[in-house]
This record gives C-alpha cells, sequence and structure tokens, in this order.
C-alpha cells in the first residue's frame, strides 16, 4: 500500500523502458516534512544531554547567515561502530582507548528547514544548550507508528 509523502527525489534509478527484478528500488524520497537531523557526540560530551534541550545549528552550505534552532529528541542506546555488520572486536589484548561517538536524534523546525532546504549528510556545527538537566536521558515514550 502506498502512501503519500511530501519531498524530494534523491536519487532515481529507473529509466523509461528498463526491465526492473522484483523488489528493485525505483526511486529514494527525502522527506521534506518532519525533518530530524542525528548528530555524532563524543561520549564525553553528552554527559549533561536531556531530552528537549534547545540546539542551535549552523549549516557549512549557509554558513553562519543562517541559524537553525531545535531540541533533542533522543540520544542513541549504542555507538555507531557497535551496529556494524561486522563490528569491530580487539582480539590482540592490547586495548587502545578510543572515544566513541553517540548519535543525538535533533528535531528541527518545519519553517527554517522550508526557508533554508538542507541535504541529507551535510555537515553541521552543533551547539546544545545543557543548562537545564531536568529532562530525562533516555525516551519513555513508545512510537505507536513509524515516522515514514
Amino acid at each position: 500500500m502506498l502512501s503519500h509523502i511530501n519531498g524530494y527525489v534523491s536519487r532515481r534509478s529507473v529509466k523509461i523502458g528498463a526491465q526492473l527484478p522484483v523488489g528493485a528500488t525505483l526511486i529514494e524520497v527525502v522527506p521534506a516534512d518532519n525533518i530530524w537531523m542525528d548528530a555524532n557526540f563524543k561520549e564525553i560530551q553528552i554527559a549533561n544531554m536531556r531530552i528537549d534541550q534547545p540546539v542551535t545549528m549552523i549549516s557549512n552550505v549557509y554558513g553562519d547567515y543562517v541559524i537553525y534552532n531545535g531540541k533533542i529528541a533522543g540520544i542513541y542506546m549504542g555507538t555507531s561502530s557497535i551496529f556494524l555488520l561486522l563490528p569491530e572486536q580487539n582480539a590482540t589484548g592490547k586495548w587502545i582507548k578510543v572515544v566513541q561517538c553517540l548519535p543525538v536524534r535533533i528535531e528541527l523546525y518545519a519553517k527554517q528547514i522550508a526557508d533554508h532546504p538542507l541535504h541529507i549528510s551535510m555537515s553541521t556545527r552543533v551547539k546544545v544548550d545543557t543548562a537545564n538537566l531536568d529532562g530525562r536521558v533516555l525516551s519513555n515514550v513508545v512510537r505507536d507508528k513509524p515516522r515514514y
């Protein structure tokens, strides 16, 4: 069943007259609504981060001219490297401390994204206001439906 989605075609792999196998990806759509970003912070940087803390973000594409605002929507339960198909395992017994990064999901405001669109995987500078420590570290709300 297809549903309506407002967005941009980011990759089109189908051409007129092409024969497609079952299950082939025809297009990939980047949503234009409900935009979020995952910012990777070092372990030591997330100690005071809480859900709903305000965030400011500057994208390299617009520079200091455009400042995006948002809020922390969630902090992932594991580092990006732990979910790799083949996670890194050091079997030599010589452990070197490597600082890991945790993705922090940031919800951005739709009006700002509409005025200054962002593209996937752009570099940004993110600043989180950690003055208020009253919020939750982990979400206690179960998402009732997939976002897309």
